[in-house]
């Protein structure tokens, strides 16, 4: 098995917390009927209603995981749709 490996440019490939939430909410992600309704798991991870969520302080590295993943899987969307 190969294991590609490089490294990740902060804050483009490897979001903050604060560019995930954003984004989430920018594209409406969570939304049901033209309010936002967040997971119970990621409402107790932030601090503020679901049109104004912030990460919680405790939960700012999960959300900059959250947002690799995010980055990454459109980036596999987006070459796979000049690939094929």
């Amino acid at each position: 098995m190969v294991v590609l490996s490089k490294r990740h440019i902060s804050g483009t490939e490897f979001w903050d917390a604060t560019k995930t939430v954003k984004f989430l909410q920018e594209n409406q992600y969570f939304d049901e009927g033209g309010e936002q309704k967040w997971p119970d798991t990621l409402k107790e991870m932030s601090s503020g209603g679901n049109a104004g969520l912030r990460p919680s302080d405790d939960f700012e590295l999960a959300f900059s995981a959250l947002g690799a993943c995010i980055w990454y899987v459109e980036t596999l969307f987006f070459s796979s749709l000049f690939t094929s």
